[in-house]
């Protein structure tokens, strides 16, 4: 199989079937330091409301610092969702009964990049993942 094949059916098979959907509605945080003072990769928050949902979604209700550009903040937007997706949906039953509403950001223009935004945006979703009691197997 090529990398597209098995891509179409990692998706398809995380799009359909058994799945675990959020039990309630929930307030996930996490902020990211790295090890690299002052590297544009070192410095993200995150926070987000989640709530049950029958698919994945992402949604974004936050301001971003007014020195950024709309279509990079589309980029950063899109490199959380990355995350999201990575944190949640790897499982063989995935995590995707939920709506992610991201509701605050934490940056420095120094610090700050994609790559900051992705590395807590997966950890929040691992952890959040972690918690089985917050989530019930369907389907």
């Amino acid at each position: 199989m090529t990398q597209g094949q098995l891509l179409d059916a990692w998706t398809d098979k995380r799009s359909t079937g058994t799945f675990h959907r959020l039990r309630g509605p929930r307030l996930e945080e996490f902020e990211w330091r790295g090890r690299h003072l002052g590297h544009n990769s070192s410095y993200a928050m995150v926070r987000f409301q989640c709530s049950p949902g029958d698919e994945l979604t992402l949604a974004a209700r936050t301001d971003w610092p007014a020195n950024l550009t709309s279509a990079y903040c589309d980029d950063l937007i899109r490199a959380i969702g990355y995350g999201i997706v990575e944190g949640l949906l790897y499982d063989l039953y995935p995590y995707r009964g939920c709506t992610v509403i991201l509701i605050g950001v934490g940056w420095d223009d120094v610090m700050s990049s994609e790559l900051a935004f992705y590395r807590p945006a997966k950890a929040t979703m691992e952890e959040f993942r972690g918690r089985r009691e917050d989530w019930e197997l369907v389907g």
